[in-house]
């Protein structure tokens, strides 16, 4: 029989302690420092727990936490040696990478509570919205850098700075936002009541580990046992610590962070089960696989290499040991006595290693999160631990003895138990399985179990364990899940719109559903893998659209030009989110194709221009008015209406607008549209004053605008001066005078436009008499000066039986041209049928004709068609200021004829009159056509010479003028000698403005009168001024 070797020793002890008595002394503990990585709170509460209950003494360890801030990393402090363990997380990968020694331990949460913290605002959904803006951050936080590198973005998209140690700055709002735990900050502002926003990786596919324990390389290495006990009572202080929340904030609060609220911690306590998720996983449980996964994310973003080998990362909690020296030294017995002091202390510490792991695997088996249940070779229960209990509701008295069989697997499910049982002892040294059980209430739950058998030292069947969590939420999430994403699929797939998905770093298309491949004539097949800005038709779109989206994270209504395989383009109205597919960052990207809308939109600014071209040019007055009576728009033509510019009439009430008569009337009017809603009439005659104090008729036609919900919202008048025609028809019908002697051509069509009837006025007009007029149409009148468009509307308003009136050219019989004002007005018979049209047409060819003339003559001298005094000034002016800007020169020449009087004196003003006129055409034919001759009045004249190079030119001009005014004049008979003084002044040499230019001319010119006459002189400032 096999002696137990630890009681061996243990009946040895005495023995030694009598040869070593000496050396019996306490054995010393051995001193750690764990450095934490944030302010004592519930965040490491395990480690409290741990030292308060004893667990790290249990271990032989006398444990010391550091408590850290923001500026301190746990890191930097392990690799220095100023701590033993650290508190780290998934970044712990990348220091890895970078060469550092450090070795993973044990993860604590299995989920990061690293976020994002921002009040909540309009401008602020998503972390596009927060470029340009500052956050607060903890620099040694590299997850948040591969959150926003997932996300399209760059830090320097943000303004950085460190992390405060309160919330003040996001609270009164000097930062947007700052980076912050779930369990933690949120609390602050929950209590507070402020409404925030938590912007999580996870949002973006980043799902990276928490907190995790961790050490050096080197200690890992050389005390793989101080590790495993470390590891082990802090994990054991975890377990206390989530079973006992209440305790432990009371403790952390009494000796470490006594600022901080009982409820704040339990907040924290909360929150965190959520995060460490005792319920489905180990305490303290690495996944290689997850570890991987995150080195991918890191990978992906550029933060790590392509397949990072992490060999060495993870610690091995069960390293191979050397037992030969402990077994040579059993085997040296005669040393024992020489070596026993140690001996003794080795012993004792083989001894307590043995209770506290017997302890420890007493504490874990009744504390692990999922049922641990152990049954012989028969089936029959021989261990029940607590989450067995609660997970299937017998107590373990209940159920110890009894074939689990029996009572927890429903007969349905029983062979295929037996099965996997049978597999674990034949084959297997342990196998998972999922399948339903039995609750003691009859609840059917769905389990996941690990089975394993277990053995004797001879190899033989001692029973079996399993470990059992009830997933049968997690299978119905699943369901949901899988159902949600099958949903979304089809959903997808038969959009009636396009929606196609992109890869946000490379831009290569990722899915298009079946409607994108209508649009693009593309097969799925061929689209994937192609380039998405290649079906962009103008690449600058793409860049704004990319733009926003990396900015906000979404964009809507965003309208773009997209071609399809062919080449071909088409509009499109789009939205797009940022989004992951297939785990990478991706923009989600759904279309209407607006093809037809953009012609139909376009048609309609057309139509839009020249209605506005219309408005702005049309004789009548186009206005539009609320109803309230003020003006929201005021064609143009109201000021030669009126005299009011468009601005001030803009301003007018409509008693202002109107006579006291006519503002009551078209008061009464508003105030019928606005109790019936209707228009009382839609013609109104009004009289408006004028600005010089006069007043006009009008005519005024007026319809009702009704919004989007049928409602009136304003009126559309058109306004026509009508003080000729109101007078006209009052004296018409002051005389009783028929239709026949109107001023005005009347014409009278049918409904396709054939004329019936003209009077007498037509025939004045045009030259047609009635019998060649009756049965043609108004086109024989046509002129080509009108487009078709104008044609379409004049006939687009009279059929739909509306009044037209507008201002047009016509061709007379004898083909001149002539203008008219023409009103056409449908008739309508009792039942509202159209049955004739009546066109009453003002011809103002002479008016047009005088309005330029006096256009001409308020520029130009009646005699000798010259410029006047005024236009000269103005080109003068125009001549210094050309001059001015190219670093020219002109020249002024004032001239004043000698011997004219004797002219007027002996043969009258008449003969005068033509002799000035022929001196006018003389002085025309020896200028440039750039060059202008005018005249000032009496027999004065003057010459501007533009961009002359040198003062000779002048003089040369000068002498010309002479030369030519000295040959005699010969008219009706008489012969006329006569000559001319004249003065020359330039600019720049003698003046730098028009005034002082025409002063130097004169004063030089009646320096030539006093001399000797009929000669010319340059300015010079010596010059006698002029008497």
């Amino acid at each position: 029989m096999t002696f137990p070797l630890h009681r061996l020793l243990l009946k040895l002890l005495p023995l030694l302690l009598l040869c070593a008595g000496a050396q019996a002394a306490d054995v010393p503990l051995r001193p750690l420092t764990l450095q934490l990585k944030w302010y004592h709170q519930f965040q490491f509460a395990g480690y409290y727990a741990a030292l308060a209950q004893g667990y790290y003494r249990d271990a032989g360890l006398d444990v010391t936490l550091r408590e850290g801030h923001p500026e301190r990393d746990p890191v930097a402090d392990v690799i220095a040696g100023k701590a033993d363990f650290g508190i780290g997380a998934s970044e712990l990968l990348l220091a890895h990478a970078a060469g550092k020694p450090v070795v993973a331990v044990a993860v604590v949460f299995q989920h990061s509570p690293l976020i994002l913290l921002a009040k909540r605002r309009p401008d602020v959904e998503t972390v596009h919205d927060l470029i340009g803006k500052t956050i607060q951050v903890v620099p040694h936080e590299h997850e948040l850098s591969a959150f926003i590198q997932a996300m399209g973005l760059k830090p320097a998209d943000f303004r950085l700075e460190p992390r405060n140690e309160r919330l003040d700055d996001l609270i009164d709002e000097r930062v947007a936002a700052v980076a912050a735990y779930s369990t933690d900050e949120p609390y602050e502002l929950l209590r507070r009541k402020i409404d925030f926003l938590e912007i999580t990786p996870r949002s973006a596919g980043i799902d990276f580990y928490g907190d995790s324990l961790f050490t050096s390389t080197r200690l890992a290495e050389r005390s793989p046992a101080l590790v495993s006990a470390f590891r082990d009572a802090s994990l054991r202080g975890w377990a206390y610590a989530l079973a006992h929340p209440e305790e432990i904030a009371e403790l952390i609060q009494r000796e470490y962070n006594s600022q901080r609220s009982t409820e704040h911690l339990l907040y924290e306590a909360r929150t965190l089960q959520r995060l460490i998720l005792p319920e489905l996983i180990e305490l303290g449980y690495m996944n290689p696989w997850r570890w991987r996964h995150i080195a991918g994310s890191y990978a992906n973003l550029g933060m790590l290499p392509q397949n990072y080998d992490f060999e060495g990362f993870l610690f091995d909690p069960n390293p191979q040991v050397d037992l030969t020296l402990f077994y040579w030294s059993i085997g040296l017995g005669g040393l024992i006595t020489l070596l026993g002091g140690g001996i003794i202390l080795y012993i004792m510490r083989l001894n307590r290693r043995l209770r506290i792991s017997e302890q420890r695997y007493r504490v874990v088996y009744q504390n692990a999160p999922m049922a641990i249940i152990v049954s012989d070779e028969r089936q029959q229960v021989t261990a029940w631990n607590r989450q067995a209990e609660q997970i299937f509701g017998w107590r373990a008295e209940e159920v110890l003895g009894r074939n689990f069989l029996d009572f927890m697997v429903p007969p349905g499910e029983r062979a295929e138990v037996r099965r996997a049982v049978q597999a674990v002892v034949d084959q297997a040294p342990d196998s998972r399985s999922i399948n339903w059980n039995l609750t003691k209430s009859g609840e059917r739950i769905l389990c996941e179990w690990m089975n394993a058998a277990l053995r004797d030292v001879d190899g033989g069947l001692s029973g079996v364990v399993a470990l059992a969590i009830d997933v049968t939420e997690r299978n119905r999430l699943q369901e949901q899940l899988r159902s949600s994403e099958e949903n979304y699929r089809t959903l997808t797939e038969t959009a009636p719109f396009p929606v196609v998905v992109t890869n946000l770093a490379d831009n290569s298309v990722l899915y298009i559903n079946h409607r994108a491949e209508q649009s693009f004539n593309l097969s799925k097949r061929a689209a994937i893998g192609r380039s998405a800005p290649d079906y962009w038709a103008d690449p600058q779109q793409r860049e704004i659209m990319h733009g926003l989206l990396r900015s906000h994270g979404q964009v809507t209504d965003f309208e773009a030009r997209l071609k399809d395989d062919s080449g071909d383009e088409f509009w499109v109205y789009l939205s797009a989110a940022v989004t992951t597919f297939d785990g990478k960052p991706a923009a989600f990207v759904s279309f209407n194709d607006i093809s037809e809308r953009k012609r139909i939109e376009q048609a309609l600014r057309n139509s839009e221009r020249h209605y506005r071209l219309l408005a702005e040019n049309a004789f009548d007055v186009i206005w539009t008015m609320d109803l309230g009576g003020k003006f929201t728009y005021v064609s143009p033509s109201v000021e030669r209406l009126r005299g009011f510019t468009v601005e001030e009439v803009m301003q007018q009430t409509m008693e202002q607008a109107l006579t006291p008569d006519s503002a009551r009337i078209a008061g009464e009017g508003i105030r019928h549209v606005l109790e019936t809603g209707e228009v009382l009439q839609h013609h109104w005659e009004l009289e408006q004053p004028c600005k010089n104090g006069s007043t006009v008729w009008t005519d005024v036609m007026v319809t009702l605008m009704c919004g989007a919900d049928g409602k009136p919202n304003g009126i559309l008048g058109i306004t026509r001066d009508i003080t000729e025609q109101r007078r006209i028809r009052e004296a018409l019908h002051t005389r009783s005078v028929a239709i026949e002697a109107a001023a005005e051509a009347v014409v009278i069509a049918d409904p396709n436009g054939t004329i019936e009837y003209v009077n007498p006025a037509f025939t004045a007009m045009t030259g047609y008499t009635s019998e060649e007029a009756i049965g043609q149409r108004p086109s024989i009148l046509k002129s080509g000066q009108q487009g078709t468009a104008f044609y379409s509307q004049l006939w687009g308003s009279i059929t739909t039986g509306k009044v037209w009136r507008g201002e047009i050219i016509n061709r007379r019989k004898d083909g001149s041209l002539y203008t008219e004002i023409m009103a056409i007005a449908p008739v309508r018979d009792s039942q509202d049928h159209i049955v004739h049209y009546v066109a009453i047409k003002h011809d103002i060819s002479a008016r047009k004709e005088l309005e330029a003339r006096l256009e001409h003559l308020a520029h130009f001298d009646v005699l000798t068609n010259l410029p006047n005094r005024p236009l000269f000034f103005d080109r003068l002016e125009r001549a210094v200021a050309a001059a001015r800007r190219n670093g020219g020169a002109v020249g002024l020449l004032f001239l004043d004829l000698d011997g004219f009087k004797e002219v007027n004196d002996t043969c009258g003003h008449d003969m005068g009159d033509r002799v000035l006129r022929e001196v006018a055409q003389r002085m025309q034919e020896i200028v440039r056509e750039s060059d202008t001759v005018a005249r000032m009045g009496g027999d004065e004249f003057t010459v501007i010479l533009r961009n002359i190079s040198t003062p000779i030119n002048a003089e040369a001009v000068a002498g010309k003028i002479i030369a030519s005014l000295c040959m005699p004049f010969h008219i009706d008979g008489h012969e006329f000698h006569i000559g001319a003084s004249i003065g020359i002044s330039l600019y720049p040499l003698h003046a730098d403005n028009p005034e002082t230019l025409v002063s130097c001319a004169d004063q030089a010119m009646y320096a030539v009168k006093r001399r000797n006459k009929n000669d010319y002189a340059v300015y010079a400032p010596a010059a006698e001024p002029a008497p």
